[in-house]
């Protein structure tokens, strides 16, 4: 009944923590009949965290033992708020020896990025998932200062599966009495990247067609003006048929004019509506005269040594 009493007394008081006094009491009570050695942690109402340990006696009885870990418990549940919070980053979070190059430690953005679980990385070399000459750079400059200092680094790291991506690096480092360790934050800029690409590509298309639209007010230009010599031409060539017979041999020549200047002005036009960006009238024709009409107009300009077969 002493022990009881004791009990109740320490539940009342909070020292076995928050709950129903009389449920607190019978656990312990259970536990001291039984003479088994027990462990267990209560949390005050003040804030102070206590470890109680008892021991059962040869003799009967038990030893209790009350020790105030407080400020242990604190701190394990500051680095599990600390780790909740790296693991949240969408950034890979390594903590490397500075000796070896070995991932001592890493966050779960760490593992989402390259693919591996943490058990896999840890213990591994950072020469397995950063590519090219970042590795021996690394090397030497912690041979030749014995440290880095913070700096803002370009790498290439590399998936499980063999890909390959950008990536933007914080690092520096840190000394503890076991040593120092290299503090890295690697951030993937696939997309960042990717979206450079189409920027790069749309400001070359905006240069392009800006190249377009000065070459058409060109054009525009040019066609109007020839297009005012082809009118010349085209009367002339009217004037001349009414003053030749049918039967002269140049009247053969002057309709190959007239066909040619027909063609011309059909070309001014498609100038034009390419120069004022118009959309295009598409009309059916037959092939076949228009084949023998160009053919005709090849057999004039091109030189007498030059054979057509069609």
């Amino acid at each position: 009944m002493q022990a009881e009493a004791i009990f109740r007394f320490n539940a009342e008081r909070g020292d076995d923590g928050p709950g129903d006094v009389a449920a607190l009491v019978a656990q312990r009570m259970q536990v001291a009949h039984g003479m088994l050695a027990h462990r267990f942690e209560r949390e005050l109402p003040d804030g102070r965290v206590l470890e109680v340990r008892g021991q059962p006696l040869p003799d009967g009885g038990f030893v209790s033992t009350y020790s105030d870990i407080t400020y242990r418990v604190n701190a394990e549940r500051e680095t599990k708020r600390f780790r909740a919070a790296l693991n949240l980053s969408a950034d890979a979070i390594y903590l490397i020896d500075a000796a070896t190059l070995r991932v001592v430690d890493c966050n779960d953005g760490a593992c989402r990025v390259l693919g591996y679980s943490r058990d896999e990385l840890l213990g591994m070399s950072v020469g397995e998932f950063v590519a090219g000459q970042a590795v021996q750079r690394l090397r030497s400059e912690l041979r030749e200062r014995g440290s880095l200092a913070e700096s803002h680094v370009q790498a290439i790291h590399k998936r499980k599966d063999g890909r390959q991506f950008p990536v933007e690096v914080n690092r520096g480092t840190h000394k503890t009495e076991r040593g120092s360790f290299i503090v890295a934050v690697a951030r993937d800029m696939s997309e960042r990247v990717q979206a450079d690409a189409a920027r790069h590509s749309l400001q070359e298309q905006l240069r392009e067609s800006q190249k377009m639209e000065a070459i058409g007010t060109l054009a525009g230009g040019i066609a109007h003006d020839f297009n005012n010599v082809l009118g010349a031409v085209l009367g002339n060539l009217e004037l001349a048929r009414g003053e030749i017979e049918p039967e002269h041999p140049a009247r053969a020549h002057l309709e190959q004019i007239g066909r040619a200047g027909l063609r011309a002005r059909a070309l001014v036009q498609q100038i034009l509506t390419f120069s004022r960006r118009q959309p295009q009238q598409l009309s059916v024709h037959t092939l076949a005269p228009l084949i023998e009409e160009a053919l005709s107009l090849l057999r004039v300009i091109l030189p007498a040594g030059v054979v057509l077969q069609v």
